[in-house]
């Protein structure tokens, strides 16, 4: 379906990064060289190879995590925030302090982020609802501004054609680094489904060591890897044959290796949504997207009003299941307590623990925020992501549409706000790309 075109000295860079991907999955069978120099290459090779604006969306939304695993790992505390304020650093020269261009861009962030807060403090149980707070809004803030410049490079610049080779590398890396860090005995064979969730659930459920020690999920590599294959659909769809079925060969055993079900749903849609379109004209490839975006969205509402077709009373039986089922439930029945507003932003608990989550952001909302808070952030968001479809079929590039897949199946079963509000991150900066061109950033 893409045309096998011949290497040009100007895709020796993508040559370069591709095969130290290739590099990074070699070394989970035969170990070609330390996971710390693995860490070094990586990183290196980002800094020469990727823009300054790729290099924002990697600081501020990648690698915290990635930093705070691999130097925890090495006995260093706290490199993530250090790496933060360094992705902090090239925001603020890329806005260049102006205050006015900020709130244009994070306006619809600020509403949602003011509803938080007002929730948050209404209600005041608990140790957990400053923590989520304060993360939320750094994180709501930071990631849209660094969205919004991400979109603008990539859009109308044609830009950030590297990013998403690197975000599958740095996903392989963290396979590479759970091994080593966990002592693993990493994949049996090369279609060795789901090991690295198998073999690190000693470490979450039996407390074979602390949990407090283990700082990376088997969501993690699966969920970065889909991150990069939807940029690098959307920024390469010329790319040669032989550098996107590598890709997409390497993006699947990261997935298939995390054992995350939800991520093998969206690798799967993904390329629905990549190859069906090439069918169609390039006028109905942004509507055929969208459709797929509002199935997904659809189907999450569906599963949710199964849940309440339940009968209430019955709620409290399951509550001290194990999983995302009782987790869920125990969702539903703080919302039946408080259906209006909720019981406060952060304040969902399980059996007395603050620092839980019911692994759904449609539960989350309602049992937080209740209908009221939920209708304002759906609406919102509805409202917003339509203006960006407008723009993005105006621009034709509707393949920019790829990048929610991952984000919102992952908001659907993992995770709770402080990571989910990348999803309306997303939708915002799309918003107020749209609506802000006549300002000069």
């Amino acid at each position: 379906m893409f045309e096998l075109i011949q290497m040009k000295p100007k895709d020796t860079k993508k040559i370069i990064l591709i095969s130290l991907v290739i590099i990074c999955l070699l070394n989970l069978y035969i170990k070609l060289m330390p996971v710390n120099l693995l860490f070094v290459i990586l990183f290196i090779a980002q800094l020469f190879y990727c823009t300054t604006t790729e290099n924002l969306f990697l600081f501020n939304i990648i690698l915290p995590s990635i930093f705070g695993a691999f130097f925890h790992y090495s006995g260093i505390p706290f490199p993530g925030g250090f790496v933060l304020v360094v992705g902090i650093f090239i925001l603020v020269k890329k806005i260049k302090f102006s205050i006015d261009k900020v709130f244009h861009i994070v306006k619809p962030m600020l509403l949602v982020l003011i509803a938080f807060t007002l929730s948050a403090f209404s209600n005041t149980d608990g140790d957990y609802y400053l923590i989520k707070l304060s993360k939320t809004v750094a994180y709501g803030i930071i990631w849209c501004l660094t969205l919004y410049f991400f979109f603008e490079e990539k859009i109308f610049k044609r830009n950030c054609k590297y990013l998403g080779i690197i975000l599958i590398g740095w996903g392989v890396f963290l396979i590479n680094l759970a091994i080593s860090m966990n002592n693993l005995p990493g994949p049996n064979s090369l279609f060795d489904y789901g090991f690295l969730r198998r073999q690190l659930n000693p470490y979450t459920f039996d407390a074979i060591v602390d949990v407090s020690d283990f700082v990376i999920s088997y969501h993690h590599p699966g969920f970065i890897s889909l991150l990069g294959l939807s940029i690098y659909f959307s920024t390469n769809n010329k790319s040669s044959s032989f550098n996107m079925l590598a890709l997409i060969f390497i993006c699947f055993l990261a997935v298939f290796y995390s054992g995350a079900r939800q991520h093998i749903i969206a690798f799967i849609l993904l390329l629905v949504m990549l190859y069906v379109p090439v069918l169609l004209k390039n006028k109905f490839r942004t509507i055929f997207l969208f459709c797929i975006f509002s199935i997904l969205a659809i189907f999450g509402l569906v599963l949710l009003f199964a849940y309440f077709n339940q009968n209430p009373s019955n709620i409290n039986s399951v509550i001290n299941e194990t999983g995302r089922q009782g987790s869920i439930d125990r969702g539903l029945e703080l919302f039946f307590d408080s259906p209006m507003l909720g019981i406060g932003f952060g304040h969902y608990n399980f059996d007395g623990v603050y620092k839980t989550w019911p692994h759904n952001i449609i539960v989350e909302l309602l049992a937080e925020t209740g209908i009221t808070g939920t209708l304002l952030i759906v609406l919102l968001l509805i409202y917003t992501l339509y203006y960006g479809v407008v723009f993005l079929f105006k621009t034709n590039k509707g393949c920019e549409l790829l990048l929610f897949v991952p984000m919102l199946i992952r908001s659907l079963v993992s995770g709770d706000l402080t990571t989910n509000i990348l999803l309306l991150c997303t939708s915002f900066a799309l918003y107020s790309i749209s609506k802000n061109r006549s300002i000069n950033v």
